[in-house]
């Protein structure tokens, strides 16, 4: 009996162990969690990081991860909450679990995680020549850019442009997005960063809006019609922030009479015959807030028994005088002739016995509007409709005298094949330097290479228009030859050229038909010594020792001519960044100048080609005005004096991108070369004529109160855009003609800042 209760209690106490054991054991996997928050950073086409938060008590965990639809999963331990997987497969989608183990305890797998890898196709950064903004209100701005293929979606970062504040960001599924809680009568900038499934791209560079004021603007294009010898409809372009108008007109010179209005016209009665009249206007929003008023408009009644004179001709024009001529009016015993700047409230009038008159003591390079009034006995007729002229400027040929120009040719590739490639960085950052000009409508003359450097070397192919070796040397008017006739130097320096003045087709990478002073070397009239032909080897260190002129040709592995199109680029901009970087850098800060262009293009972009100025004397900026090879030798010919040799006799220089170093026409000599005028605001009108975009730039010296105005050739103020304070610096403002919808004319724009006004006309033309 005592042994059966010996097997009894030790099997109790047997049976109480194994409990417990279980227990534990339960107690043991309870407490060895499930990982939670599974995801995946910085994820690649190829790679990615997993992460899940930690699990307590584990020591470490296993991970499991497959393409969906795959029959086998890659494992993977990791003894922490972050693991890098790697060897995936690009814009495929995956699933991935993780579970615990907690020293002997294994926990279960959570559940399964999906995330798709990217391709490995780059994402385009947006290019700023698309920006666009409109929609424009005083708290809200509408912009919006080109749309990239490849974009799932679009960052738009935006601030108060020069406050240095944090950017405030906003997505956009679209190539647009309306910004709101704007500052109005403010600049802002925005740029903008495209959102692939391999990622992101970099941020653009800025574009440019300013919001309106939040009160009316003043009302522009003030006209008067129907006019008689006692009344006159007045009228002028209606405001939609405007419930009603204040409308004053006198005679000239006397008190002004107010009317408010409900509607943008008027008709005035009781007027005296053959007498001036002017008016203005401002709005008035629902809130009772006035506009500022408009300009003047000047007007006169007719006389019932004098004629208005017609025909008004413009004769000749100088820098401080003008004629005019119109045709004599019957019965008429003098003229009345009144003047005055564009925008000035005061006329200078005089009074002639013939129909013809001299206008004196002008100033250089401004706007004039004039009229011309019939005197009958002493009855006045009325004035003719304004027209408007432009003194010719004091100093022309406005352009800069480097030291030093270095011109590099690259080969074969188009602008957007260069500029937006992600194989040449370097150059895609010479274009973002603050002393680089990106000229947008850059164009080679025509096919194959060797004719386009003759075009660039001589203005014109000297009959050659293949790649073939030319019979004999040139004696025709070059480059090199009218620099040394201005006792100017020049070099060609020529990536693999194997000694100095070799004359041979090829040499290893080196080909002849890439070195256009070859064709010149010799004895005979136009011709130059063979030691201005000189490998790239003797390139100087000391960049004060360059040429006054040199030419710079990579062979045809650096130049971008050979091979597969991104290994060409990758090669090319390498070579840039080794060679020419150091000399761009140290051109800055030296008077001198950097060209960087190509021969032609791959045969398929229209001959569009990547050019880009940059130097001391440089303002920074994009710009649109058609150039061709032509166009650099003609400003290379006048910065330096030099005759106008070939197709450049019939072409312009390169204005509007220089910021300093500005001399007279090429015509003067040295001992009669000018400074600028004082005061002068760097103030350029381009493309002119223009057909859809119009560029003004200017420098501030301090920061102002900036405005700018068109006027139409009746003296009409058709546009004004009140920019608010601008910084001191170097500026660049840009307009649509085309959407404002302003028609084909001549024009007048002009900036207005502190007690200073600048103007150019411009012409607005249809292609």
């Amino acid at each position: 009996m005592k042994i059966i209760n010996t097997f009894l209690i030790t099997g109790i106490v047997l049976f109480i162990i194994s409990i417990n054991q279980i227990f534990a054991q339960n107690l043991s996997t309870a407490s060895c969690g499930t990982p939670s928050n599974l995801h995946i950073n910085n994820l690649t086409s190829t790679s990615g990081q997993l992460v899940w938060n930690s699990v307590p008590n584990a020591t470490n965990y296993v991970i499991r991860f497959r393409p969906v639809g795959s029959t086998s999963w890659r494992r993977q331990p990791s003894q922490n909450t972050i693991e890098v997987i790697t060897s995936l497969i690009p814009n495929t989608l995956y699933e991935a679990k993780v579970k615990s183990i907690c020293s002997r305890i294994v926990g279960v797998y959570c559940s399964l995680y999906n995330f798709r890898t990217p391709s490995n196709i780059s994402c385009a950064v947006p290019n700023v020549y698309y920006f666009a903004s409109d929609s424009i209100t005083s708290n809200s701005a509408k912009v919006s850019w080109k749309k990239i293929p490849e974009a799932l979606s679009y960052n738009v970062q935006y601030r108060i442009r020069y406050s240095n504040s944090t950017w405030l960001t906003n997505s956009s599924s679209t190539n647009s997005l309306i910004l709101t809680d704007l500052n109005p009568q403010i600049q802002y900038e925005f740029k903008v960063q495209t959102v692939c499934s391999n990622g992101l791209s970099s941020y653009s560079l800025a574009g440019i809006f300013t919001t309106l004021r939040n009160i009316c603007d003043a009302p522009i294009n003030l006209e008067a019609i129907d006019i008689t010898t006692s009344t006159v409809t007045l009228l002028w372009n209606s405001l939609s922030c405007a419930t009603s108008y204040n409308l004053k007109y006198r005679q000239v010179g006397t008190v002004w009479i107010i009317v408010n209005l409900n509607s943008p016209t008027y008709n005035l009665t009781n007027l005296e015959e053959g007498t001036s009249y002017e008016f203005i206007v401002q709005g008035i929003n629902q809130n009772g807030f006035t506009s500022i008023y408009s300009h003047p408009y000047v007007f006169s009644t007719a006389s019932p028994t004098c004629g208005i004179p017609d025909n008004i001709t413009l004769g000749s024009i100088a820098i401080n005088q003008a004629t005019l001529s119109w045709n004599a009016i019957q019965g008429a015993s003098k003229y009345n002739v009144r003047y005055r700047l564009i925008g000035s409230l005061n006329w200078q009038t005089f009074t002639t016995d013939v129909n013809n008159a001299i206008l004196t003591g002008l100033s250089p390079d401004n706007a004039y509007e004039y009229e011309v009034q019939t005197m009958c006995a002493n009855s006045p007729g009325g004035f003719s409709a304004k027209s408007i002229f432009s003194t010719l400027p004091q100093y022309s040929n406005i352009i800069p005298v480097p030291d030093h120009i270095v011109i590099c040719i690259m080969e074969n590739k188009a602008y957007t094949q260069i500029f937006e490639s992600i194989f040449t960085p370097n150059i895609s950052n010479l274009s973002d330097d603050q002393k680089s000009a990106l000229f947008l409508n850059s164009y080679g003359i025509t096919h194959p290479s060797q004719p386009n450097y003759f075009h660039l070397f001589s203005g014109g192919n000297q009959g050659i228009t293949n790649n073939e070796l030319p019979a004999q040397h040139f004696t025709t008017p070059n480059l090199a030859k009218e620099l040394i006739n201005a006792g100017k130097t020049f070099i060609e320096y020529s990536e693999g050229l194997p000694e100095v003045g070799y004359d041979g087709t090829s040499y290893g990478r080196y080909v002849r038909r890439h070195n256009p002073i070859t064709n010149w070397m010799g004895t005979d009239a136009n011709q130059v010594s063979s030691t201005l032909n000189q490998p790239f080897s003797n390139f100087p260190t000391n960049y004060s020792n360059l040429p006054t002129v040199s030419i710079v040709v990579p062979d045809l592995t650096n130049g971008m001519h050979d091979g597969l199109l991104g290994t060409a680029l990758a090669n090319g901009d390498n070579w840039f960044k080794n060679n020419m970087i150091p000399y761009i850098d140290w051109a800055k800060s030296n008077n001198s100048l950097f060209i960087l262009t190509a021969d032609e293009d791959d045969g398929s972009h229209n001959n569009h080609i990547l050019t880009i100025f940059t130097g001391s004397m440089v303002m920074h900026g994009s710009y649109s005005q058609p150039i061709t090879h032509y166009n650099i030798l003609r400003t290379i010919e006048e910065m330096y004096g030099l005759n106008f040799i070939g197709g450049t006799a019939n072409v312009s220089s390169i204005h509007g991108c220089w910021t300093n170093g500005f001399r007279m026409s090429a015509k003067q000599t040295a001992s009669e070369s000018l400074v600028p005028k004082e005061n002068y605001s760097g103030w350029n009108v381009f493309p002119n004529p223009v057909y859809n975009e119009l560029h003004a730039t200017y420098n501030l010296t301090e920061s102002s109160e900036v405005s700018i105005n068109i006027y139409n050739s009746t003296g009409s103020l058709i546009f004004e855009d009140k920019l608010g304070k601008i910084e001191n610096g170097n500026h660049t403002y840009t307009i649509d003609v085309k959407e404002k919808k302003i028609p084909q004319g001549i024009y007048l724009m002009d900036i207005v800042y502190g007690n200073k006004k600048y103007t150019q006309r411009f012409l607005i033309s249809q292609r």
